[in-house]
């Protein structure tokens, strides 16, 4: 059964997407008006009234006549409210666009809350063959993500010397991660040493990497080989891989680290040379927060001084804790692609922390379990569809709303960002680890990946969908020749193509759809049988 082939329509290589169009709605009296402002001062009262529908027509013609980086970010509001999401999306690109050349910290705000306005539909396989880069960085496995996970000395030992995970997922996953001070091993303490010896030990024991989060608790200017000697001794010793991120988040002006970018490049330089040279078992990150497009050329090192580059960046239900603004449209692949698309040419690239929130203190302690697992799904498979060199994520397991652990953030962003003892997060999670794509050992080799729907490919192959849309989504519908076959509500909205399909032309249908049965967005693939 295996000799029949899937071949696409060499005319419908992309297939078609449609965004669903919206009814039209009655012309209002100052649609003929030639004043900008007036047209404006317009859709703002028909806005008021509810005529969104309206008021985005009116909106477009204003902007037509004055096409402004405030007047089509205006215009996208409106179009959104109306779910006129393609006219939205048109929008906030013109206003990201121009944004950026006038205030990039409101280009960057816009791109990060209204891209996903921009509706998309790819069609993928499950079973495409893996195809390395030529030359793979330290620890880097061919193909397939790593899964990982924080530990923390005090869980370590209330656990009894156990890393998480190994009760509620039935084993230790490929990576973990720490913190640890870097400090002056003459001032080091007999409680606090150079290294997190527990942690690497019990990573070690379970077959698994360390992930350590290397923080300077002195100047930069004090580092020096003889500081950084001890800690490296120490690593070298731990005898297991090893992901050093140091001073990581050096974009975030809060960190000391961040203050002086030469002094950074010098230093994250040393430190790679003393691994190099001390502890080979030791693979250097580099990890700003995700930050959109920006590549921080300033701070990168250089390629010859960083093996991983990775991001930090977390979903939560409302954006620095404002009800006003929600997390909905900030979709997390979206944040990574930037850093992705600067470096993943010449690095793997790997999310060093990430969590989505179930529960934010201070805002009601509502239940956000459907959106933090709804995020969850959007970055594993959105890296395992789209982002091939996307090789470890990360994640921190922890409650912010405990006292002990709010790392003195106001209520408002003390979020639950728990994995294990969350159930609805812990029964997502699990559904990744039925996937041979996300790895939980080191040096995995996978046969098989996600790769774009091919051009040949065997019947009865399992495929899946990449979707972004700017609705809440019921169900995806699958269509083969106009017929269903199958449904899905969450990621990666698998299908499988039938054993039995006949030679000849097919066409494969993916159809969103939203609240009462609302057709968000629709794309269909031909193909051919041969």
């Amino acid at each position: 059964m295996w000799k029949y082939l899937v071949v696409i329509a060499l005319l419908s290589l992309l297939g078609t997407t449609t965004n669903v169009a919206r009814a039209a709605s009655p012309a209002p009296a100052c649609l003929n008006d030639r004043s900008p402002d007036r047209l404006r001062n317009c859709a703002l009262a028909l806005e008021k009234d509810g005529k969104f529908a309206q008021a985005t027509l009116v909106m477009q013609r204003a902007t037509d006549l004055n096409p402004s980086a405030a007047n089509w970010r205006y215009l996208g509001e409106l179009a959104a409210r109306a779910e006129n999401f393609e006219t939205a999306c048109t929008a906030f690109t013109k206003a990201t666009a121009m944004y950026g050349k006038l205030d990039p910290q409101a280009a960057l705000f816009l791109k990060q809350t209204k891209s996903g306005y921009c509706q998309q539909a790819q069609f993928y396989t499950l079973e495409g063959t893996p195809a390395p880069p030529p030359k793979l960085a330290k620890f880097e496995p061919p193909a397939g993500l790593l899964l990982g996970l924080s530990a923390f000395p005090d869980a370590l030992r209330a656990n009894g010397g156990k890393l998480p995970a190994l009760e509620q997922l039935g084993g230790p996953l490929a990576v973990y991660l720490t913190y640890y001070p870097l400090i002056d091993p003459a001032t080091a303490s007999s409680n606090l040493g150079v290294f997190p010896r527990e942690v690497a030990q019990a990573a070690r024991e379970a077959g698994a990497a360390l992930h350590l989060a290397l923080e300077p608790k002195m100047p930069l200017s004090s580092i020096t080989e003889a500081t950084l000697t001890p800690f490296a001794l120490a690593a070298r010793d731990a005898e297991l891989p090893i992901f050093l991120r140091f001073a990581g988040e050096f974009n975030d002006p809060v960190n000391a680290w961040s203050r002086d970018p030469a002094l950074y490049v010098q230093k994250f330089r040393l430190i790679h040379d003393v691994m190099a040279r001390v502890a080979p078992n030791v693979a250097m990150v580099w990890m700003p927060m995700a930050n959109g497009t920006d590549c921080l050329t300033r701070y990168f090192p250089g390629d010859a001084y960083v093996d991983w580059v990775g991001v930090s960046l977390y979903s939560v239900p409302f954006l620095n804790g404002d009800s006003r603004f929600s997390g909905e449209n900030y979709n997390p692949l979206e944040q990574v692609s930037g850093i992705y698309n600067c470096y993943s040419a010449r690095h793997p690239v790997q999310v060093s922390e990430y969590a989505s929130s179930s529960r934010t203190v201070g805002l009601g302690d509502a239940d956000y379990c459907d959106f933090a697992t709804r995020k969850l799904r959007e970055l594993f498979w959105g890296a395992a569809l789209k982002l091939p060199r996307l090789k470890n994520i990360n994640w921190l397991d922890l409650d912010m709303g405990n006292t002990r652990q709010n790392i003195s953030k106001g209520a408002s962003r003390q979020n639950d960002y728990r994995l294990l003892e969350v159930p609805c997060k812990l029964e997502a999670f699990k559904g990744l680890l039925r996937e041979p794509y996300f790895l939980e050992r080191l040096n995995t080799r996978l046969s098989t990946a996600p790769a774009p729907f091919p051009v040949l490919a065997k019947v009865g192959m399992r495929g899946a969908a990449y979707l972004r849309l700017a609705a809440p989504l019921e169900r995806v519908d699958h269509v083969l020749d106009g017929k269903p076959l199958s449904s899905a509500t969450v990621a990666p909205f698998g299908f499988t193509l039938p054993l039995n399909l006949k030679v000849g032309n097919h066409s494969l249908e993916l159809r969103a759809v939203g609240k009462g049965g609302k057709l968000l967005l629709s794309k269909v693939q031909q193909f051919a049988v041969k």
